[in-house]
Formats: structure tokens, C-alpha cells, sequence
């Protein structure tokens, strides 16, 4: 029979948060895929931020664009 996990053993889970006028911040281990499907190494970040603007040169990474074109979210 298999142990069960107790709550210690369970990692946070991840969270997600968004900046006023900025990216979407993900804290927490994640795994992050492209539009083809394939995997985007991220395991040594414990903080990943995903672009909202659409104007990232690394998208789905954030670059720091929407300073350049005055992103602002909806709402």
C-alpha cells in the first residue's frame, strides 16, 4: 500500500498574481509550454513573469515592452 503524503510534504502551490500596467507573476514551481507544445526550461526560476501586453520579444516571457508601448489591462 502506498504512503500517503502528509500536508508537509505537499509543496505550495503555485500562485498568480497580476501588476498594475504589467506582466502576470507566477510564483512557485510551474512548467510552462509554447504554442507548439514543447517545454519551456524554467526549472531554476521560483518566479516567472508572463506577458500581458503582447508586444514581448520572448513571449510568452516578459521583456519589459509594456513600459514601451504604455500597456494598460482592462478593468
Amino acid at each position: 500500500m502506498a504512503e500517503r503524503e502528509s500536508a508537509d510534504d505537499v509543496p505550495d502551490p503555485p500562485t498568480l498574481s497580476a501588476r498594475h500596467r504589467g506582466p502576470l507573476v507566477v510564483e512557485g514551481r510551474i512548467r510552462l509550454f509554447d504554442t507548439e507544445g514543447r517545454e519551456i526550461d524554467i526549472s531554476d526560476r521560483k518566479r516567472v513573469l508572463l506577458c500581458r501586453c503582447g508586444a514581448s520579444r520572448t513571449r510568452p516571457l516578459c521583456d519589459g515592452s509594456h513600459y514601451r508601448t504604455n500597456f494598460e489591462a482592462e478593468g
